[in-house]
Order: C-alpha cells, then sequence, then structure tokens
C-alpha cells in the first residue's frame, strides 16, 4: 500500500516539489523523482530477492530498446553531434527513472497477492483529489470563487510554471504546469479505475471524476486516448469472467455523471469554453470543413520535421527540440527525429507489443493493455511519455513482468 501510494504522488505532485541542481540546464529537479530513483534501487539491489523474479527476457525485449534510445543516444549525441553535455543527466533520468518505478512494482508484485488492490486505494483519493484542484483553478479563472481564497494557490502555480520555464496558460492544469499532463492523468485513471475498482458505487464514481478532468483540462487528444481506451475495455470484457454487465453500467453511468458534471461546472462560469474547444476539434475531421487552426500548426510543424530528418537520417541522438528550438508534441514524431525508424519500432514494440502479449488473466495485465493504448493514442497529439503521470503505466509493467507469489486476481471483476 505505502509503495503505490508513494508512486501515485509521484504521478500527481512531480512538478510540485522541486530542487536546485547545478546540471548546467534550468537547474530545478524533482525531489521525488530523486526519491524515486532511490526506492528503485533499493528494489532492485536490495536483499529482496526481486531480481531472480523478473521475467528478464520479456522485460528487455519489449521496453529494452526504449530505454536504450533514451539513455544512451544522448550521450552519443555529445560525442557526435555536438551536443551539450547538460543533455546527459536529463536523459540518463529519463531512462533511470522508469526502470526505478518497473524496480518498485516487481517488489510489490512479489510480496503482495494482489499488488493491483494497492495501487486502486492510492489511486482513487488521487483522482477526486487532482479533479478538485483543476475544478478550482476553473472556477478563479472564471472569477466564480473568491480571489483571497484561491490567491495562495495561484501563487504556487505560478511560482513552479516560472521555476520550470512554462507560460501559463487559461486553461486549468491540476497540479501539473501544462493542461495536457492533467488530460494525460484523467485519460489513465479512467482505465485503471475501471479495470482495477471493484464498488459498485466507487468504481462509476472515480471513472466520472477521471472523465471530467479530462474535460477541465480541454485535452482533445487525451479525450480521444480516453476513448480508445474504454473500447479495449469493452473488447477486452469477453476475455475476463468477472461482472462484465457491471463494468459497462459503471462506464455509462461515469460518462452520463460527466457530461452532467460537466454542463454545471461551465455553467457557473457562464460559457462552456471546453465544449467549444472539443466541437472545434471535432468539426475538423468532417468532410469539406477546415482545419481548427491548432491542428492545422501541428500538420504544418510535422510536415516540417521531414527537413530535420533529412539532415540527420539516423536521427538527432539528442533531443530533437534543441535543434528545433521548439517543443514536439508528438511522441512518435519527437523520437523519429531522435532515433529515426528504429525509435519508432522501439516504442511500437512497448506499447503495442507489450499490450498484445500482457497476461489478460491477470488484472494487472488487463491494465496495462488499457493503459498502453491510452498512451500510444494520446502520443499521436502529444508527449505523454515524458508526462508524470506515465509513472502508473511503468508501476503496471513491474506488475506484469513477475509472477504472481501464490494467489493473484485472476478474473477480470
Amino acid at each position: 500500500m505505502l509503495l503505490g501510494g508513494v508512486i501515485v504522488l509521484v504521478a500527481v505532485l512531480s512538478q510540485r516539489f522541486l530542487i536546485s541542481v547545478d546540471t548546467g540546464g534550468r537547474g530545478e529537479v524533482s525531489a521525488l523523482t530523486l526519491a524515486t530513483l532511490c526506492l528503485g534501487a533499493m528494489s532492485l539491489f536490495g536483499r529482496s530477492g526481486v531480481p531472480r523474479r523478473i521475467d528478464w527476457g520479456r522485460l528487455l525485449v519489449f521496453w529494452g530498446p526504449y530505454w536504450a534510445c533514451v539513455g544512451l543516444l544522448p550521450l552519443f549525441a555529445v560525442l557526435f553531434q555536438s551536443y551539450p553535455t547538460r543533455i546527459l543527466f536529463s536523459s540518463v533520468t529519463d531512462a533511470l527513472f522508469p526502470i526505478a518505478i518497473v524496480a518498485i512494482g516487481a517488489k510489490m508484485s512479489c510480496y503482495l497477492h494482489q499488488p493491483t488492490r494497492a495501487l486502486a486505494a492510492a489511486l482513487a483519493p488521487a483522482v477526486f483529489l487532482v479533479l478538485g484542484y483543476a475544478a478550482c483553478q476553473a472556477a478563479y479563472s472564471a472569477g466564480v470563487l473568491p480571489p483571497g481564497l484561491w490567491a495562495p494557490f495561484a501563487a504556487w502555480d505560478r511560482s513552479v510554471a516560472d521555476a520550470l520555464g512554462v507560460v501559463q496558460g487559461s486553461r486549468p492544469s491540476g497540479p501539473y504546469v501544462n493542461p495536457n499532463i492533467l488530460g494525460a492523468w484523467g485519460a489513465l485513471a479512467f482505465v485503471l479505475s475501471a479495470t482495477l475498482m471493484k464498488g459498485r458505487l466507487s468504481r462509476p464514481l472515480t471513472m466520472g471524476a477521471a472523465v471530467l478532468t479530462v474535460f477541465l483540462a480541454q485535452s482533445r487528444g487525451s479525450f480521444v486516448a480516453l476513448a480508445a481506451g474504454a473500447v479495449v475495455l469493452v473488447l477486452m470484457r469477453g476475455e475476463g469472467t468477472g461482472d462484465r454487465t457491471g463494468r459497462i453500467r459503471a462506464m455509462l453511468v461515469a460518462a452520463a455523471a460527466a457530461v452532467v458534471a460537466g454542463v454545471v461546472v461551465g455553467l457557473m462560469g457562464g460559457d462552456l469554453p471546453g465544449v467549444s474547444r472539443f466541437i472545434d476539434g471535432l468539426a475538423s475531421i468532417l468532410p469539406g470543413s477546415t482545419l481548427d487552426p491548432s491542428l492545422a500548426q501541428r500538420f504544418d510543424f510535422w510536415s516540417g520535421a521531414n527537413v530535420l530528418i533529412s539532415i540527420y537520417p539516423l536521427g538527432t541522438f539528442g533531443p530533437p527540440e534543441m535543434l528545433l528550438g521548439t517543443a514536439i508534441d508528438n511522441d512518435w514524431i519527437r523520437i523519429f527525429l531522435q532515433a529515426s525508424m528504429a525509435g519508432v519500432a522501439a516504442v511500437g514494440v512497448m506499447l503495442i507489443g507489450g499490450a498484445i502479449f500482457a497476461d489478460r488473466s491477470r488484472l494487472c495485465g488487463r491494465a496495462l493493455t488499457a493503459c498502453s493504448v491510452v498512451v500510444a493514442v494520446g502520443a499521436l497529439t502529444e508527449t505523454p511519455l515524458t508526462y508524470p503521470p506515465i509513472a502508473l503505466y511503468w508501476l503496471l509493467v513491474g506488475f506484469c513482468i513477475v509472477a504472481p507469489p501464490v494467489l493473484e486476481e485472476a478474473t477480470y471483476g
């Protein structure tokens, strides 16, 4: 329970607790990330016997190539592509952070008969707290909350954004600095709530809260990813022996509750900017319609990525953002520019292969399958692999690469 709560805390508050470190870059490092690295090392190298229980072949085949891309290629970028040495710190952290969480998940799976229950117990309150924080941000922005009541939290939001060099927008971002991260959290929380929670009341309420979180974030990419995850959950229902009808009913109730609550929150502010944003995105894909300006800019940028790959046919090795001078809001394009088709294949094997070959007789396998689809779809317009909520995905990987000790939740219900 404790380790599950720690990982949920990392997924939610990584960007809130920062320490200054002389890395040659921005100099702000998440204290929770460093704590996770320490816990991961203790789980892997302590006297726990965890390494002997891990399926190393499966781990290295499905997830090893991706870790090699993000961990080793930046070293080649410094040696051969004239990248500054300061990228090495972040690249090592990017590779070691998921490995540490996988080690923690493996340890939990070794010692707990039902590790997913520990994750579910920590996830439920986190979903409502994140939703509450985002709703207060929206209400404060709309002038509903008294300025003095939320002012300390608004100042905290600004200080964190300034420390990370991010410009705040008008959309709620919850405990994160980017609304898209909030949306990714909501999408992952939705599928995890659907797969891991069992209460007739707690499951639909948590799922509805997760949907409403995505709505408040106004993240269209996350909403599509959530919908894709929901489709996978429905398709997987025939593979289990649990309460299939109850799960579908919970999904329908959650969606209806989220829509009603979203309308209420929107009316409190006098308009529904989130709804109009979703409608604009939906209208862009209809025949004869004009692309939404935001989507049009993304397509233009992605087309321009061909210029960079023509200069670096094997990839930039280092972060392509440094050469482009701007962020890349597509994980597939970002890894393509960094590692060419080898990088795309590594991410594909990790997300698609890991989902296909997950042991769906276990709850953690079903949750991993759904989360993999959410991340793969969300990565088309966002960079969820770099977001703090991805810690939930890596924890599931740790659960799945270790055989259960004796008993395990073997049903879907």
